[in-house]
């Protein structure tokens, strides 16, 4: 099985590591679906905004890269209920 390198990376942290994965196809779904849930956990935190560079890579190759973001801002002219 082909051996991709997935590293997820922004002004705060970077993230790399190896996975035998299929396809390149799968390799880029899995580095997204990773991005995705540090950036859940991120806003689910406070945050107001997550955002990262992804990067796919076989060997040498850059087979993919994305930014991947994740937000939640308050509409102000909604009613809201008190905490």
């Amino acid at each position: 099985m082909p051996l991709f390198r997935i590293s997820v990376l922004n002004e705060t942290f970077s993230a790399c590591g190896e996975h035998e994965l299929a396809t390149a196809s799968d390799a880029k779904t899995e580095g997204i679906k990773g991005a995705l849930a540090m950036g859940s956990d991120e806003v689910s935190k406070g945050k107001q905004y997550f955002g990262a560079e992804v990067k796919i890579e076989q060997g040498d190759e850059l087979v993919g890269c994305f930014v991947v973001s994740v937000g939640a801002s308050p509409i102000e002219n909604a009613k809201q209920k008190p905490d």
